[in-house]
């Protein structure tokens, strides 16, 4: 990529706030006072700790520089984890997620900036496939509510997409903040990299397109990776279109 490229997450947009001060380096110890600890055999930086002899947290420091990059909190009485705090690697507390008891399904996802003062946080319908539910931005001046992933999506790209600007998609949980967003003149394109209908039944839309098809008219250029996919997606298009305009869709 050209160096007159910029990227930018999301998450950084939300906290620039914090490169106006600078923060020193925290160095993590791997031991802890009042812990018995036990190197975890074939995986390099990586630590059990133990305190009278209950297994409470595992440590991993594999940062490039070597640093903490997260702890695990385990639960007394299963072994799993409870909860996860994610280091930056400037050793910055940067993310906790809150685990639903004895699973790896997450129920919160608390994002936090250099300074200690959490700026997001996903709430988690607590199932297998982690279905986020809301989520909450707290601005410095405001705390911001939205009912959906896709909502907060919508509410960042219109603070920091320009107008007259050209966006372009490939990842389907962002067609619909996308479609949506209310900045003046944007050009939306919208990527499709893999097969949009189900493998198994070639006449049904995969649900992840499922959106991109109901609202394929407000997306400005689709590009697609081969003249079959092109052709099989204006297919699905017509037939939304019929079925729009069918007497038993306008009743």
């Amino acid at each position: 990529m050209p160096k007159s490229v910029d990227f930018i997450n999301i998450y950084d947009f939300l906290k620039s706030d914090q490169k106006k001060k600078k923060y020193p380096i925290i160095n993590h110890k791997t031991e802890m006072q009042g812990y018995t600890v036990h190197k975890v055999e074939g995986k390099k930086r990586t630590y059990r700790y133990f305190k009278d002899g209950v297994y409470e947290m595992y440590k991993r420091f594999n940062h490039p520089n070597k640093n903490l990059k997260f702890i695990d909190y385990m639960s007394p009485n299963s072994s799993k984890r409870i909860k996860r705090e994610e280091f930056d690697q400037e050793g910055y507390l940067h993310r906790k997620i809150y685990y639903k008891q004895n699973t790896l399904n997450k129920t919160q996802e608390i994002m936090f900036k250099k300074d200690g003062n959490a700026y997001v946080n996903r709430l988690f319908k607590g199932d297998p496939n982690n279905t986020v539910t809301s989520v909450v931005y707290f601005d410095k001046d405001e705390t911001y509510f939205f009912d959906s992933e896709s909502d907060f999506y919508k509410f960042c790209f219109e603070k920091i997409i320009q107008p007259n600007s050209q966006v372009i998609s490939d990842a389907r949980n962002l067609d619909q903040a996308l479609i949506e967003m209310n900045t003046d003149n944007v050009k939306k394109i919208a990527v499709q990299h893999s097969t949009f209908h189900k493998l198994e039944d070639t006449s049904e839309v995969r649900g992840a397109y499922r959106y991109l098809l109901d609202y394929s008219k407000h997306i400005d250029y689709m590009v697609f990776l081969t003249e079959g996919q092109k052709e099989n997606w204006e297919k699905f298009v017509i037939i939304q279109l019929t079925l729009l305009q069918s007497p038993t869709a306008l009743s």
